[in-house]
């Protein structure tokens, strides 16, 4: 088995995963994603500026609970809570990574069982997978390149 048969078969395992995991929430989670792509540098400039506003709100009153319960200063009720956020903080980043882990592990393992399972009659029907991989790598380059523009 060659590289480009490998590359098929993977091309047309993970368009069979895709295939079955396709619902009315994947299609209304596109659309949003969609709309984000289009229409992102003010929806996420808005959010990002709303949420830093609703955080400073929250880390205020938080300090004011921390200087008036347990006797801080304002000093050590600052350091109090950033070393708070931070530790939340990397303990949601290991949590959100084992997440992603896991679903790409279970994904592989579909994509794999989709390879194992498919026989000659339905590779007849692939001739052309090489140029789904092409479009794959040209859409992503193109997605890539209009995020970041």
């Amino acid at each position: 088995m060659n590289i480009r048969q490998s590359i098929e078969q993977g091309c047309a395992a993970l368009t069979s995963a895709l295939r079955g995991c396709i619902n009315y929430k994947t299609i209304g989670l596109s659309v949003l994603a969609l709309d984000f792509a289009l229409l992102g540098n003010g929806l996420l400039m808005g959010l990002g500026h709303s949420l830093h506003l609703l955080f400073q709100v929250v880390e205020i009153a938080l300090e004011h609970f921390l200087e008036n319960a347990f006797d801080l200063t304002s000093r050590q009720a600052q350091f109090v809570l950033a070393y708070s956020a931070l530790f939340l903080g990397l303990g949601g980043v290991a949590y959100f990574t084992r997440r992603v882990s896991l679903a790409v592990r279970r994904a592989w393992l579909a994509a794999k069982s989709v390879v194992v399972q498919r026989d000659a009659g339905t590779r007849a029907g692939w001739k052309n997978a090489e140029w789904h991989g092409i479009i794959i790598v040209f859409a992503a380059i193109g997605a890539t390149l209009f995020l970041f523009t």
